[in-house]
């Protein structure tokens, strides 16, 4: 799903070349780092399981480009953590992507790699993860934005655990509302 999103915009953007400034890599961007606080829902689709469980969520987006579509849309390095209320947890890293949608939107699509511990909730069937996601932000004049994550974690089928009691790749989509406040509001 994140490479067919990440594919269809670099297609979209393609057709921005004329635009001012150049396609670049590796250079600090314009939009700055950011610390995310997000809270929600774990495994919200549960087929059932009753493995849903409450989220809690911190991302820190990186203001490096590691590639800037002619000043339009950029894709930067994230890190980041979750917990859950049945004592799971994840650490991963990844890209994060950012889409101006207007003045004051942004479609950051997301994804990243990293290790799980199930605790007492969802097994996953991997220790090691995928997280893929999208975000909905509403940006304020001063930096702060505001809004919705989806994400989804799953082995995708390519790392998964062998044992009788597992589903190989059953996978989580979870559901956040996020707040990203400006790294330099902060310190």
């Amino acid at each position: 799903m994140l490479a067919g999103l990440m594919a269809l915009a670099i297609l979209c953007l393609g057709a921005g070349a004329s635009r001012a400034g150049d396609l670049t890599f590796f250079q600090p961007g314009s939009r700055p780092a950011t610390l995310q606080f997000s809270a929600g829902a774990f495994s919200l689709f549960d087929d059932g399981q009753k493995d849903t469980a409450p989220l809690f969520q911190f991302d820190a987006v990186s203001r490096w480009d590691i590639v800037n579509f002619w000043d339009y849309a950029q894709v930067n390095p994230y890190v980041g953590g979750f917990v859950t209320g049945k004592s799971g947890r994840m650490g991963y890293l990844g890209l994060h992507g950012n889409i101006p949608v207007g003045p004051h939107f942004e479609l950051n699509p997301f994804g990243g790699i990293g290790l799980y511990g199930r605790g007492s909730g969802r097994d996953l069937g991997s220790l090691t993860l995928f997280q893929a996601g999208l975000e909905i932000l509403y940006v304020f004049v001063d930096g702060y934005r505001a809004g919705i994550t989806f994400s989804h974690e799953s082995n995708g089928q390519l790392l998964p655990r062998n044992h009788d009691h597992c589903i190989c790749n059953p996978g989580s989509d979870n559901l956040l509302l996020t707040v990203a406040v400006p790294f330099d509001k902060i310190f």
